[in-house]
């Protein structure tokens, strides 16, 4: 069982293979100030106790789960989507004075909505709980369209190589 101080340095451990994969990193991602990496900090606690719940649900539920949903399984994403449009709605305030989540600058913060976010857009239905936020499209438009984003996925979408 993982213990959250082990996912949390897994996590670290994950962000940075990308950044080293994705061509030499960003100095910015971890912050190169106290103040900005107090706020990357602050940011990816937001994520942890209010995004990654309801995303993770609902990208499970709608992008892998059975096409065919119980009642229960319909209640479920009702409540996630109610969940993370909460939690969308305070990014779309706070992304009205900032270009990304913790400042000015493309940070660890933002990668780390990578995944679920991508899921939710392309491999759901529920894609509009993003692109109907001006705010949350336009941070989601610069976050998806950075360049060392592209070749992870553009990796991750080439076959693997042959066995030696």
């Amino acid at each position: 069982m993982f213990r959250p101080y082990e996912e949390a340095i897994t996590f670290v451990f994950a962000q940075e293979q990308y950044v080293e994969y994705a061509g030499g990193g960003n100095k910015y991602l971890y912050g190169t100030k106290l103040s900005e990496k107090a706020s990357i900090d602050q940011w990816l606690e937001v994520q942890t106790r209010n995004f990654n719940q309801p995303s993770s649900e609902l990208v499970l539920s709608l992008a892998f789960g059975n096409p065919k949903k119980s009642r229960q399984e319909e209640a479920q994403i009702k409540q996630n989507v109610s969940k993370l449009n909460k939690v969308l709605d305070m990014y779309e305030r706070w992304l009205g004075e900032s270009l990304y989540l913790a400042g000015v600058e493309f940070t660890l913060t933002d990668t780390s909505h990578l995944p679920n976010t991508q899921f939710l857009v392309s491999a759901t239905d529920r894609g509009k709980l993003v692109t109907l936020m001006k705010n949350v499209w336009r941070w989601w438009a610069a976050v998806s369209g950075q360049e060392s984003r592209k070749k992870v996925v553009a990796r991750q979408n080439s076959p693997p190589p042959p066995s030696a």
